[in-house]
């Protein structure tokens, strides 16, 4: 088991050296440069196994699961598979859609055959799967844009020929902080959110500008600038709307790829390893 300290002040280190004391195959791997890609990069290059299983500090895995990962794996003969991730009772809110649970990486309201890829809190991918294709791009995730690291490796695997599977029953429970449930952290999250696709847009999928973009631009201000006008009347309870969000993820979209349509492309159209930027 590895352990990745990606940049903290505290006394982690000392924690998880106590710790290793007491248990087998127990490493400690210290990454300065900020950036969960940057600290799964690390742990991929350190790791011997053939399976990797990925999992986060908020999480806490349900029983067997490392025996029933790697079973799966090597049963599916996937490159990669995807379990379940379960909110604490305690997290969960009445006026949560499925678009709060889903932003919120709980996969309680889907199915299996809606997983099109891996969530980092609770994933197995082949080690072989990165002779094929870059691993995580630094440029994404938390620390940097902020997310959806995991989602452009899932679609270069795809592009591939590799397989996902799904098993939404082998379950890890998320333990985040609850002012993740703030209407300034949903706000946050979508605009990041819509960065990091923009970014994915401009330089995977090779997306054009759109010829009226500032048209486009000018058609989600609008309304999101009524929304932010009028007194909040949300009967639900709910800090945010569905609609907003999804207008503030069309705002950091638009934002985002303003600036990175300057920027020449990290990858060739869809490309499976990445052709400008440091990899750690």
């Amino acid at each position: 088991m590895i352990i990745v300290d990606n940049g903290s002040i505290d006394n982690t280190g000392d924690v998880v050296r106590d710790a290793a004391q007491s248990f087998q195959h127990l490493d400690y791997l210290y990454v300065s440069t900020p950036g969960v890609s940057n600290a799964k990069n690390a742990a991929i290059n350190a790791a011997s196994g053939e399976i990797l299983l990925f999992t986060d500090d908020d999480v806490i895995p349900s029983e067997q699961w490392i025996v029933r990962m790697g079973n799966e794996m090597a049963k599916g003969g996937y490159g990669a598979l995807a379990g379940g991730i379960c909110m604490h009772p305690s997290l969960k809110r009445p006026w949560m859609t499925r678009q709060h649970s889903v932003l919120l990486a709980s996969t309680e309201c889907l199915n299996s055959d809606e997983i099109t890829g891996v969530i980092g809190a609770n994933c197995a991918v082949r080690k072989d799967v990165f002779n094929v294709i870059s691993p995580f791009d630094p440029e994404l995730g938390p620390g940097a844009l902020g997310f959806q690291e995991e989602s452009l490796l899932s679609r270069q695997m795809l592009r591939a020929g590799l397989t996902i599977g799904a098993r939404l029953d082998i379950t890890a429970e998320h333990n985040f902080d609850v002012s993740r449930l703030s209407r300034s952290s949903f706000i946050d999250r979508v605009r990041r959110e819509g960065r990091s696709l923009a970014y994915i847009a401009h330089h995977w999928e090779h997306k054009p500008a759109p010829a009226s973009w500032k048209q486009q631009l000018r058609s989600i201000l609008f309304p999101f600038e009524t929304l932010c006008s009028v007194p909040n009347r949300r009967s639900t309870g709910s800090p945010i709307s569905d609609r907003e969000m999804r207008l503030i993820q069309g705002l950091g979209y638009f934002e985002q790829f303003i600036i990175e349509r300057q920027r020449p492309r990290n990858y060739e159209k869809f490309g499976l390893i990445k052709m400008r930027g440091i990899l750690q």
